[in-house]
């Protein structure tokens, strides 16, 4: 019975899939796994600090940034499982290595149009602003996590896969919202919007109007305006404070 939360109209190559994750999975150094994850965890960490400096947040926020990356190495399920693996599985030969990498490769564009409508699907429900290309590698990335704890007997990739692909499109997109870089592009935006919206006589645009200048959700635009309330630093012209109601 297909899975309600699957993408409409959708059909796996089951058996070719679970062929491809056993190759991949018999060909990689979990060692390296376990040792890449902690470099992009702390690298992301090291990111969330360099917008939270940029905005201007307390010590105190800085502090409690650098708590949690401490808390996520140490409880990482994705590292607990990587440092079992690196325990427990032999070192892959050089040969076993290459046909991993093709195995993925392979695997991945064979699901490539199930990732795509997946995404397609979570945007449309979201209203999300966030770059389409960025979306769809963040919902490649997610079946790539999947692939770890897999078993093809406890049922489909497709079924198996979902919760992660939605997970990493969703982190994804908190950190882009969330981003300094992100908002200062969306200020912008949201300056030339009610320029453009005074100009052709709306002297007095809501969120209403903005929203639709800018083509994005009015949930979107008003976590843009909370940030934008935060200080000068955000706002389009550095002077009058933006529409809140």
């Amino acid at each position: 019975m297909q899975n309600n939360d699957l993408p409409s109209s959708f059909e796996l190559d089951q058996n070719k899939a679970a062929k491809l994750v056993g190759a991949y999975k018999a060909g990689v150094d979990w060692d390296q796994e376990y040792k890449g994850e902690v470099a992009k965890i702390s690298k992301e960490y090291d990111a969330k600090l360099t917008d939270a400096r940029i905005a201007g947040y307390s010590n105190r926020r800085i502090d409690s940034i650098n708590n949690k990356r401490q808390r996520e190495l140490d409880d990482s399920p994705k590292l607990k499982k990587f440092k079992s693996l690196a325990e427990t599985t032999p070192k892959p030969t050089a040969e076993q290595k290459n046909m991993a990498m093709a195995a993925l490769d392979e695997l991945v564009a064979l699901c490539d149009e199930f990732v795509t409508q997946v995404v397609r699907e979570h945007i449309e429900l979201t209203q999300s602003t966030a770059d389409y290309n960025d979306v769809l590698n963040a919902g490649r990335t997610g079946l790539i996590q999947s692939l770890p704890n897999y078993n093809p007997e406890k049922g489909p990739l497709s079924e198996y896969a979902i919760p992660f692909i939605k997970r990493a499109i969703a982190d994804y997109i908190d950190e882009s919202v969330g981003s300094a870089v992100y908002y200062q592009s969306m200020v912008a935006k949201y300056g030339a919007a009610v320029k453009k919206l005074i100009s052709e006589g709306n002297t007095s645009p809501n969120l209403a109007d903005i929203a639709g200048e800018m083509e994005i959700g009015l949930e979107a635009l008003q976590k843009l305006i909370n940030v934008m309330n935060r200080g000068d630093k955000f706002r389009p012209d550095g002077e009058s404070p933006p529409i809140t109601a």
